[in-house]
């Protein structure tokens, strides 16, 4: 379930901030980004805020295309709803570690309707082909990474 926060007097262009939480695809929770919201609730109070859950990766089930389907499915949800929490469908990510990641492939590969205005991330991975992802000792960052 996610949370989702509307700011008073809204309309149609309203602005969404995504916030999703990093945990390297099998870890965290949405509540780890409660600061951030915060911040952009006490800051910039003309956007909507949406702090996402997603479905986590496990051994046996792949993060990729679940994780990215879960960011389609919270997009979907806010188009059909738009006329009812009265907000625009312009979008923007603030994102930590691998859902950095995913939240970069989705904006650039599957946000087929260009939605999505900026992508704020945090520490996250933009090239899983890198040598220090490679060469890791950590087996199951090794093992999650050889599942993209």
């Amino acid at each position: 379930m996610d949370d989702i926060y509307l700011p008073k007097n809204r309309n149609s262009e309203i602005k969404i901030v995504i916030l999703i939480h990093g945990g390297g695809w099998f870890e965290g929770d949405k509540v780890d980004m409660n600061g951030f919201k915060d911040f952009i609730q006490q800051n910039f109070s003309n956007m909507a805020v949406i702090n996402m859950n997603y479905r986590l990766a496990t051994n046996t089930i792949n993060p990729h295309p679940m994780q990215v389907n879960d960011i389609t499915v919270l997009v979907n949800q806010l188009k059909t709803k738009k006329k009812e929490y009265a907000i625009g469908e312009e979008l923007s990510f603030i994102v930590v570690s691998a859902r950095a990641h995913l939240s970069l492939l989705w904006s650039y590969a599957y946000d087929t309707k260009k939605q999505v205005n900026w992508v704020c991330r945090i520490v996250g991975p933009t090239n899983l082909i890198d040598e220090n992802y490679s060469n890791t000792q950590n087996q199951d960052l090794k093992k999650m990474l050889g599942r993209f």
